[in-house]
């Protein structure tokens, strides 16, 4: 009896991954520089007490040795190409805190890769956005690239017979952020 309680909890889980597989089979992640007005840079470019802005999110390292503070306008007052955000990292190791500029964006998600490197993900759109590495010891980018993501069509169109204009698209997922 067991034997059989076994096999079939890992046919459900084979098939239950199976499932998620072909549902996002036919989706496309591309990569390229399109959106490099988007991308992150180095230092504070602006005041930020101007601006209405939303709580601080802050983010630690593994050893709370690190830390990683987002401040950024808020999503309610602002529209997205009218975003600001600085990102200041900060703690043992590094001799004066780091700071990072990003406009235009609608969420923005920092999280530690490593003890040094930073990872920022960028919502500037529905269906497009910004990754980037950045190592805090080293003050500079490691990586930086747009991404968008696209839906597949199915083969036999729409359920009504038109064709479709253009491909669908996927939403990026929430980070922190706007509450829009």
């Amino acid at each position: 009896m067991t034997a059989n309680v076994h096999f079939l909890k890992g046919l459900a889980v084979a098939c239950w991954l199976w499932l998620l597989a072909s549902c996002n089979a036919g989706d496309t992640v591309l990569y390229s520089d399109d959106f490099r007005d988007h991308y992150p840079t180095s230092g504070q470019r602006f005041e930020m007490s101007r601006y209405q802005l939303e709580a601080p999110a802050v983010v630690w390292d593994y050893n709370h040795q690190r830390k990683i503070t987002t401040l950024r306008t808020r999503g309610d007052k602002y529209g997205y190409e009218e975003q600001k955000c600085v990102i200041t990292i900060e703690g043992e190791g590094i001799k004066r805190p780091r700071f990072l500029s990003i406009l235009g964006f609608r969420n923005v998600e920092t999280s530690w890769i490593t003890g040094k490197l930073v990872l920022l993900k960028l919502d500037i759109g529905h269906v497009a956005g910004v990754e980037a590495v950045y190592d805090a010891e080293r003050d500079n980018f490691v990586y930086c690239e747009s991404v968008s993501y696209v839906l597949g069509i199915e083969p036999d169109g729409p359920a009504n017979g038109s064709q479709p204009s253009r491909s669908e698209t996927k939403q990026t997922s929430s980070a922190t952020g706007s509450r829009r």
